[in-house]
């Protein structure tokens, strides 16, 4: 059976950027409603419902959304009551994508948190400048369901006192507020605080060099502003923890944006294979953590146990293609000056055999009667780096693709942020692909060598490496890590 989303809009036009993300996760169609009233709601779950019957209601998925955020929030609980078991289906609730963003914003802040030894949000003062609107209020909600002590700030104090006063009764958390129409009274907001989170109108500066300086407390600072001048002065929309004054991390609207497209697309591959279930900003942020936690594994180069008992000392010779009869020569007196108790080799594109019988490295070392050993990344661990490269290649070309599509809707708002998103991807694309080419088949080869020492029972071993240039740096600190002696021929 084939699976459906129907998409409920509160807007004249349904923002084409939810309906490629379906199409692109595996949805054989995606039905928009323009326009929709809480009213229009519960016929047209029902009748999706019935049309396609129990078997048929795992295959439908409703996603709510548009820029009308209150009334959006009321069509989602109007097609929440609309099903009764046994017909119910998948709810996507996302308007505007400020679900995917709060909560990816805030799995960003918390990873900035732990991973320069900040701990987490528990405990600590969070405010959200010009919080009134999607963003900063969801954002308000998921932070203070960590343990944080969350102010939201408006140019009207009554206005915040609204929208905070409606969370505490949804939610039950305690939230405060605070005017920020003038620059003293930003500072006054923030002087406190452990983070500080800009969800103001773009291009709009609240928090200049000269105030951001004089925070004492603060260790974070996030923007989802991608147009300049950016929130917080001094940060960049590709900022990714950086450290943009001493002390305090930023993280720019690219970072953020980056982490709520795979969250987005997550949400959309298993709201479509669920039978069943609600997916709002409480499934988005673990889904956004657990991807954040993936991201790190998959990016860690491997640890080392360290050579006990045993001096080992590696001669590092660059190789090339096809080694002239004067290079060979000096290879020849690099074993006579070293006496090596075996070599390693870059492994590269070849089988074993090749190696061995066709490699003319291997041929100068077995005819010194030295054994030579091929080194490199193990096939699993290609295979994974590799799919991990490619869906970065193809997220960053499909976004550029998406830009040229939503200009030639004249959705120029959108068309801005995600032209600046698929820029900041292709540059990951380039980062993650050198990393996965030179830094995480260094930490291979380096076991190599370190696996292939171990065989020999002697106290003092010398090996000379046969590798690119471009792996040097990188495996001297490795090895430099080890307390193993390196040297360059």
């Amino acid at each position: 059976m084939k699976d459906i989303m129907l998409l409920l809009d509160t807007d004249k036009h349904p923002t084409p950027f939810d309906i490629l993300m379906a199409y692109d996760s595996g949805f054989d169609a995606i039905i928009p409603y323009e326009e929709v009233e809480p009213t229009d709601v519960m016929d047209i779950v029902q009748d999706a419902m019935f049309s396609r019957g129990v078997r048929g209601s795992g295959s439908t998925t409703i996603f709510v959304g548009g820029t009308d955020v209150e009334k959006s929030r009321d069509i989602f609980q109007q097609a929440k009551k609309a099903m009764f078991p046994p017909f119910e289906l998948s709810v996507i609730f996302d308007p505007r994508g400020g679900h995917t963003t709060s909560s990816s914003l805030v799995a960003k802040i918390e990873e900035a948190l732990s991973d320069n030894g900040l701990g987490d949000l528990g405990g600590k003062n969070v405010t959200i400048l010009a919080g009134t609107g999607q963003v900063g209020q969801l954002a308000a909600i998921i932070c203070s369901s960590r343990g944080a002590k969350v102010t939201i700030t408006s140019r009207k104090a009554s206005k915040a006192k609204d929208i905070v006063k409606r969370i505490e009764d949804e939610t039950g958390f305690k939230i405060h507020t605070a005017q920020g129409a003038t620059s003293e009274e930003v500072y006054e907001a923030i002087k406190d605080a452990d983070v500080v989170i800009s969800t103001g109108k773009a291009g709009v500066e609240l928090v200049p060099m000269e105030m951001l300086q004089k925070l004492e407390k603060c260790k974070v600072v996030a923007d989802v502003n991608a147009v300049p001048p950016l929130g917080i002065a001094g940060l960049d929309v590709r900022d990714d923890k950086r450290e943009i004054v001493p002390g305090v991390y930023g993280i720019g609207a690219l970072a953020t944006g980056d982490l709520k497209y795979k969250t987005e697309t997550r949400i959309l591959n298993e709201a479509r294979k669920s039978k069943s279930g609600i997916f709002d900003y409480k499934f988005a942020f673990e889904k956004a953590k657990e991807l954040l936690k993936k991201k790190a594994s998959a990016r860690e180069v491997l640890e080392f146990e360290p050579l006990e008992g045993k001096k080992l000392t590696v001669v590092f010779v660059q190789k090339v293609a096809k080694p002239s009869e004067e290079e060979a020569d000096y290879l020849k007196s690099l074993i006579k000056e070293y006496d090596p108790d075996f070599a390693a080799e870059e492994m590269g594109n070849r089988s074993i055999d090749d190696f061995y019988k066709k490699d003319p490295y291997a041929r100068i070392f077995q005819d010194a009667g030295i054994l030579i050993y091929p080194v490199d990344i193990s096939e699993y661990a290609k295979t994974s780096i590799s799919a991990i490269v490619d869906e970065k290649k193809r997220l960053a070309d499909r976004l550029t693709e998406t830009y040229e599509e939503l200009t030639s809707l004249s959705d120029k708002k959108n068309a801005e942020y995600v032209k600046a998103y698929a820029d900041s991807l292709q540059a990951e694309y380039g980062e993650v692909k050198e990393h996965a080419e030179i830094t995480v088949k260094n930490s291979w080869m380096v076991k190599g060598v370190l696996d292939y020492s171990k065989e020999f029972s002697k106290d003092e071993i010398v090996c000379l490496f046969i590798g690119g240039i471009a792996h040097w740096n990188g495996m001297v600190e490795l090895l430099k890590s080890m307390e193993v002696g390196v040297k360059g021929a």
